[in-house]
C-alpha cells in the first residue's frame, strides 16, 4: 500500500516501506538541500515525540468518559487503550547515500516485542502504526507550543 508523504515546515517523510524486522522511510529537506548532522539530530528529536499526541487524546477521552461530560463511543475508547510512546521503539537515523536524505529505520524495542508476543499481538511493527503517529507529531508540537504561550514561557 503506497503511503502519501507527510510534510512538516522543513521536512518531507517519504517512501514508507515494510521490512522484515520493522519499517523504514526517507526524510528529505523541502528546500532540497543536503542533510546535515543537525538535521539528523532534529529528526531524532522529532521522532522522540512519537505517541505523545495519542497519549494526550487517550487521557482526554478517558477523562471525558469517566466524568460523563461526553459520551465517547466504545470503539473510540478501544482504539486508545494501548500504550503509546517513543520508548516502544528503536529508531536509527542515518544519512543516505550522497547526503541528499536521511534514512530512518524503526523497530520495536525488545521489551515491546516481548510484551506484544505475550499478549498475542503481532510482534511485527507495521508501517501504519508509525505513519499515523508521525502525522500527529506536528499536532503535539503545536499543542505544546500553545501551552508554553499560555503559561507565558516562550522558550
Amino acid at each position: 500500500m503506497p503511503y502519501e508523504e507527510i510534510q512538516t515546515e522543513k521536512y518531507k517523510f517519504t517512501d514508507f516501506e515494510q521490512t522484515d524486522s520493522g519499517i523504514s522511510f526517507n526524510v528529505v529537506i523541502i528546500e532540497e538541500n543536503d542533510v546535515t548532522e543537525d538535521d539528523r539530530e532534529e529528526i531524532e528529536a522529532f521522532l522522540n515525540d512519537l505517541g505523545k499526541w495519542e497519549s494526550l487524546v487517550k487521557a482526554g477521552l478517558n477523562l471525558l468518559s469517566e466524568l460523563k461530560i461526553v459520551q465517547v463511543e466504545e470503539i473510540t475508547l478501544q482504539n486508545y487503550q494501548k500504550e503509546f510512546g517513543s520508548e516502544k521503539y528503536r529508531v536509527n537515523v542515518q544519512r543516505g547515500r550522497f547526503g541528499r536524505h536521511l534514512r530512518v529505520n524503526v523497530y520495536l524495542s525488545i521489551e515491546e516485542r516481548h510484551r506484544r508476543a505475550g499478549t498475542g499481538d503481532s510482534s511485527v511493527l507495521q508501517v501504519q502504526e508509525i505513519y499515523d503517529q508521525l502525522k500527529n507529531i506536528p499536532k503535539w508540537r503545536a499543542f505544546r507550543k500553545a501551552m508554553q504561550l499560555i503559561r507565558g514561557n516562550t522558550t
